[in-house]
């Protein structure tokens, strides 16, 4: 999937905002792809090379998740490699790689990715410990320990899980989801979570060192 952090993110959310355009060639490619497969049209087609320079990349960047699942393989470990070779086909067909020589463009490398996966996850990751703490100072019910923004979505940690359960405790996790999920929202620009909220999970801090030993590697995996 695409980050934040990739080369492609930036000028994607550009894009997404209507602060940029597509060139004509990508716009073309496209096009193609919405007209020749099943897929929603994809926003946008960023080059790079990865390996330290070694290898050429066209990612192709679909808006919502789900839009470019038909470009998976069926386990959903990878990509179809029948698809790629015919988007790669069409991308030097309409002069999407013109700035490569012939042996670049036939090595080159293309991905299928969605947008909006990277734009949930920043805007959770947004949130701040002063959001957390102004929420915090106007909750209900039992005390909560910690509050974890993460892989787009938030856990909330009670003290105990007796507490998390309580009825005071459901009461508190019901208004806590909706502090989170209306905050959440504050940061995400492309509106993703005004039809899908940000999905918030509940744990306690009683499970997490009992059960996971207090590590959270342990416990994210």
């Amino acid at each position: 999937m695409i980050s934040k952090t990739d080369p492609g993110y930036k000028e994607t959310m550009r894009i997404k905002l209507g602060k940029a355009a597509l060139s004509a060639p990508d716009a073309r490619l496209c096009a193609w792809i919405a007209s020749h497969y099943a897929a929603p049209r994809p926003i946008n087609v960023h080059f790079d090379v990865i390996h330290h320079g070694a290898l050429p990349r066209l990612n192709i960047i679909f808006d919502r998740r789900g839009d470019g699942a038909s470009f998976q393989k069926k386990d959903g470990m990878g990509f179809n490699t029948r698809k790629q070779k015919r988007v790669l086909k069409a991308a030097r067909e309409l002069g999407v790689l013109d700035h490569l020589d012939t042996a670049l463009q036939d090595k080159t490398l293309v991905i299928f990715t969605e947008f909006e996966n990277a734009v949930r996850e920043e805007a959770a990751a947004a949130i701040t410990e002063a959001d957390v703490e102004a929420i915090r100072s106007v909750m209900p019910g039992p005390a909560v320990w910690l509050v974890s923004r993460i892989f787009g979505c938030a856990i909330v940690f009670f003290e105990t899980t007796s507490e998390m359960k309580s009825s005071a405790g459901k009461r508190a996790q019901e208004a806590w989801r909706q502090a989170l999920q209306s905050k959440s929202s504050d940061y995400d620009a492309c509106r993703y979570f005004d039809t899908e909220p940000m999905q918030v999970h509940f744990d306690s801090r009683e499970n997490f060192e009992k059960t996971y030993n207090g590590n959270w590697r342990a416990y994210y995996n």
